[in-house]
C-alpha cells in the first residue's frame, strides 16, 4: 500500500493524480498544493467516464480549470439542480464507477452558505458497491438552508474512492474535502443561485429577489 507523508503534487511513488477546480482566492477551499484534493488516477474507481490527471489542481472562478486541461473529464454530474433561498433539501445523482474488490464512498459538499469553505454539516455521503459499472448514485442534504445570495455561485465538490477520509473535527472546514486518496477521482462544479422572477415585459426591467423572509400574499415565493 501507499505510506509516509505526501508533500508533493503526486503521491511518494510519483504516480500522477487528479485534480480538482474550485477557487482559492478569497476563499478556503484546497485546489492546490500539499493539502490539495487529489486522487491517484484509477481506471476501477472514477466518477462518470472520463478522467485525467494534472500536474496541480487548476483553480478558478467558473470551477472549470480542469475541464479545460487535457480531457474534459468533469462528467460524474449530468446537471446540476438549481438552487434558491427556498431550498430545502438538496439531491445530486452521479454516476459512478467502483471495480475494485472493495465497497467506495462518494463523498459531496455544497458550499449553501456560501462562506468559501465546506463544513461537516455541508457534507453528504453514500456507499457505492462493488460492482458499479458504473451506477447512478444519489446524494441528498436534507434540511438545508441556502443563504447564499441570488446570483452567487455555490461550489461543490465530489470525492469517490476505497479510501478513509476522516475530518479533525479542530477547525471549521471539514478535512474530508482535502488531501490525497489512493485511488478515485474529483470533481468541482459552480451552480448559480437563483431567485423570483417577475413576469411583466423585459422593457419594464428584470428584478429579482431571494425567495426567502417577507413575501406578498398567502403562498411563499419559488424560484
Amino acid at each position: 500500500g501507499v505510506s509516509g507523508t505526501d508533500t508533493s503534487r503526486f503521491d511518494n511513488f510519483g504516480r500522477a493524480c487528479d485534480y480538482g477546480d474550485l477557487p482559492e482566492s478569497g476563499t478556503s477551499f484546497v485546489t492546490t498544493g500539499a493539502n490539495a484534493a487529489r486522487h491517484n488516477i484509477s481506471d476501477e474507481v472514477r466518477l462518470g467516464a472520463l478522467i485525467d490527471s494534472e500536474p496541480d489542481g487548476q483553480p478558478g472562478p467558473e470551477a472549470n480549470g480542469d475541464d479545460l486541461n487535457n480531457t474534459d473529464d468533469e462528467d460524474g454530474v449530468a446537471s446540476l439542480p438549481p438552487l434558491s433561498g427556498a431550498t430545502t433539501s438538496y439531491a445530486v445523482t452521479l454516476s459512478a464507477r467502483n471495480t475494485s474488490g472493495a465497497p467506495a464512498t462518494l463523498w459531496g459538499w455544497v458550499d449553501f452558505n456560501n462562506d468559501g469553505q465546506f463544513s461537516p454539516a455541508e457534507a453528504a455521503s453514500t456507499s457505492v458497491a462493488n460492482g458499479a459499472n458504473p451506477a447512478n448514485v444519489t446524494l441528498t442534504w436534507s434540511p438545508v438552508s441556502v443563504t447564499a445570495p441570488v446570483g452567487a455561485k455555490a461550489y461543490a465538490r465530489f470525492r469517490i474512492t476505497t479510501d478513509s477520509l476522516s475530518d479533525n473535527g479542530a477547525t471549521p472546514q471539514d478535512e474530508r474535502a482535502q488531501g490525497r486518496a489512493g485511488d478515485g477521482e474529483a470533481e468541482d462544479y459552480a451552480v448559480t443561485v437563483i431567485g423570483d422572477y417577475g413576469d411583466a415585459p423585459t422593457s419594464y426591467g428584470d428584478p429579482s429577489h431571494s425567495p426567502q423572509g417577507p413575501y406578498m400574499g398567502a403562498t411563499q415565493p419559488d424560484s
